[in-house]
């Protein structure tokens, strides 16, 4: 099964992408607003179990030097590339090995020499695992993880993934007999459109139009035409996809004194499915209600953060909910709201946007991009922290709000006064120097950025000694010398490099994404 594993990723390699949610930064602040004490990241070590080309720690190692980073990966393939990015972008705290963790678990020694870590993340593995790795994975957490210390597993969640199931089934079905990945992914690719053409042949209101569900159809389309093919692979060809219902996941992990503490989402723990706060009389009931809000909404994916059993008995009263001002004052926040809409909607949720939430929001709308306390916030609309509380939370239970346990100011970039961070120039040069990269670029968050290789190249220009102007001047320049055009996605005209204002502007938007993302630094 190993070598079917590895060959799998040698022949169609995993293209390796940040998941904000998996971010160590927002383990920390979970663990901040949660209580649960987990070790500062400027400290701390952080390891993860099926890295692939490192995309996920990398630019978290990039802005935490202090801090010491493992990936483990069990691809030669992924490890090989890992390392070798990692040492062209200048990452010293970080380090990528090749093992397979069943054989980890097996050795002493080496499970010992891996040592204790204050967060691990494992996305994307345990449901692509059989039931031996499953065990190893849960054993390995609970072997390195220290004392206070937050694990994110990720996982396919049922009911959601059940009419997944079906599509895999079918897809696996029409290319048994096919061996070569393109060719299969052809094949499964050309019956689900026949698929899709069958079921949109019918009056929506028929009985035969009705046996297929929109998120059937629509999951469909996006294999159809949305998705990677390298996520295809390993998603729907995987030799191991075996989704889980929470409960399910929860009992296993128990198996080894660990505890599930949240979703990383938040809101899949604390509001049910129809967006009202769960209150629970216990940790266990709590687990129950969002079993029952998973069918409600028939999630598909869940972001679980584990702990050892004994902290998640410490921290229950938080876990159900009930946060104090005092947790609250920990952790820092930042929001950027459009105050003209009726409510504020975010990915899992949404506020009515009466004259208190437009107060917060307005206020949260003066820091951004930089992050702000609670008193802060308060003090900005003339009001009590506590009195704000109950809001602020549920903003940060949606989405709506980002939260970090240290205060984190992005500031603008200005000749003289700000330039791009040192320690992550190597990172923006390998997307500048690489047509197709291994890993996605990310900003402080964990939040995937697409930039060109020419805007790359721009963002390498604000080094603090030149005005907005100055390096549009530059990167004009730049782009003539190499014959590069730019399109106006508005009209599809080419050759507004030569339009100065539209240049102009061009150059601010990307200095603007660079500020948000946390990629500038003040010089000293």
């Amino acid at each position: 099964m190993k070598q079917k594993v590895i060959a799998t990723y040698e022949s169609t390699p995993y293209t390796s992408r940040a998941f904000k949610a998996s971010s160590p930064l927002r383990l920390e602040a979970i663990s901040a607003l949660f209580g649960f004490k987990s070790k500062e990241l400027g400290s701390s070590r952080v390891l993860e179990l099926g890295c692939s080309f490192g995309a996920n720690i990398i630019y978290a190692a990039l802005n935490a030097p202090s801090a010491e980073f493992v990936g483990i990966d069990i691809s030669p393939v992924h490890i090989q590339k890992a390392q070798k990015i990692a040492k062209d972008i200048g990452a010293k705290n970080l380090e990528f090995l090749e093992a397979d963790i069943c054989e980890i678990i097996a050795d002493e020694k080496a499970l010992k020499s891996l040592g204790k870590f204050d967060y691990i993340i494992a996305h994307g593995l345990y449901s692509w695992v059989d039931d031996r790795v499953k065990d190893a994975l849960f054993m390995l957490i609970s072997k390195t993880l220290s004392q206070n210390g937050l694990a994110y597993v990720s996982f396919n969640a049922y009911p959601g993934w059940k009419q997944r199931d079906i599509l895999r089934d079918l897809m696996l079905f029409s290319t048994s007999h096919l061996e070569r990945d393109d060719e299969r992914l052809s094949r499964a690719k050309s019956v689900l459109k026949a698929l899709l053409a069958y079921a949109n042949s019918f009056d929506e209101n028929s009985e035969q139009r009705a046996v297929f569900s929109k998120a059937f159809l629509e999951h469909a389309k996006d294999i159809c035409e949305l998705y990677d093919d390298f996520y295809l692979m390993h998603e729907h060809f995987e030799l191991s996809n075996d989704p889980k219902y929470l409960s399910q996941f929860v009992a296993h992990a128990s198996k080894f004194d660990l505890a599930y503490l949240l979703d990383s989402s938040l809101s899949a723990s604390f509001f049910d499915a129809r967006n009202q706060v769960l209150l629970r009389p216990s940790l266990t009931e709590r687990i129950k209600a969002e079993q029952y809000s998973d069918f409600l909404s028939m999630r598909c994916f869940r972001a679980a953060i584990l702990s050892h059993s004994k902290l998640a008995k410490a921290r229950e009263s938080a876990l159900l909910g009930r946060l104090e001002s005092l947790e609250l004052k920990s952790v820092y926040y930042r929001g950027d709201f459009d105050i003209a809409r009726h409510e504020i909607t975010a990915k899992n949720g949404s506020v009515v946007l009466n004259t208190s939430a437009k107060a917060l929001a307005q206020a949260l709308n003066n820091f951004y991009p930089s992050f702000a306390s609670i008193s802060e916030l308060a003090d900005a609309i003339n009001t009590e922290p506590k009195s704000i509380c109950a809001l602020l939370l549920q903003l940060v239970f949606i989405g709506a709000v980002e939260i970090s346990a240290k205060k984190l100011e992005f500031p603008a970039y200005e000749k003289g006064k700000t330039r791009l961070k040192e320690s992550l120039r190597g990172y923006l040069e390998y997307f500048a120097t690489t047509s197709k990269p291994k890993i996605s670029l990310a900003g402080y968050m964990g939040e995937i950025l697409s930039l060109e290789p020419y805007e790359a190249h721009l963002a390498l220009l604000f080094d603090g000694k030149r005005d907005i102007k100055g390096l549009c001047d530059d990167f004009i320049s730049y782009l003539e010398k190499n014959n590069i055009d730019l399109k106006d996605e508005q009209t599809g005209l080419f050759g507004l490099r030569k339009d100065y204002d539209f240049m102009l502007n061009y150059t601010k938007q990307i200095a603007k994404t660079l500020q948000n993302s946390g990629f500038f630094e003040k010089i000293e």
